[in-house]
């Protein structure tokens, strides 16, 4: 979801790892939705949980007081009426054209990922294993995007390039849910 909202034009807030009170509004806001939408609820389809999702969030939104500090115990949309009028609509139809992989690309080159080869040769990066090969077991290499080939490059500490990488998860496709 990350890649396809940078894709998008939108900068989302990274939190720390293992520290949700760094968001703690963001993280209520999840547990609500759980407790009013999925909690004990089994659904037939994803478009009946959206649905549901949708109408618990209006309800909280339109009709329910609320103690956030600003709203003085009324509902948000009374306290901020201008929450009627969405900043940057999202549209379905459009999303092919707004998406932009140069985008994707050079978020993901701003970053730098250590990994440790096991005992097998291998390192995990997004959730799959990939081979390094086995000359290279406990050694610590790094990794690192290149937008020009869409690859995943580990490195040695001396720059050294150990091998290359396609990541099915950064394909436009994949990002996108067109491929799944």
């Amino acid at each position: 979801m990350l890649l396809w909202l940078i894709g998008l034009g939108v900068q989302p807030i990274i939190n720390r790892a293992y520290r949700p009170t760094d968001n703690a509004i963001v993280e209520r806001n999840h547990q609500t939705w759980y407790a009013h939408v999925l909690d004990g609820v089994a659904y037939p389809s994803l478009e009946a949980i959206q649905t549901a999702t949708e109408q618990a969030f209006a309800d909280r939104r339109d009709h329910l007081p609320t103690r956030h500090p600003g709203c003085a115990g009324r509902p948000f949309l009374v306290a901020f009426p201008a929450l009627q009028t969405a900043r940057r609509p999202y549209c379905a139809a459009e999303e092919a054209q707004l998406f932009d992989l140069e985008r994707v690309d050079a978020y993901l080159a701003e970053w730098r990922w250590r990994r440790t080869v096991d005992s097998r040769g291998q390192i995990s990066l997004a959730n799959h294993n990939y081979r390094v090969g086995s000359t290279y077991q406990g050694q610590s290499i790094s990794v690192q995007f290149d937008p020009t080939s869409r690859m995943f490059v580990g490195q040695q500490a001396d720059g050294q390039e150990v091998r290359r990488w396609s990541v099915p998860d950064v394909e436009p496709g994949y990002i996108r849910g067109v491929d799944h």
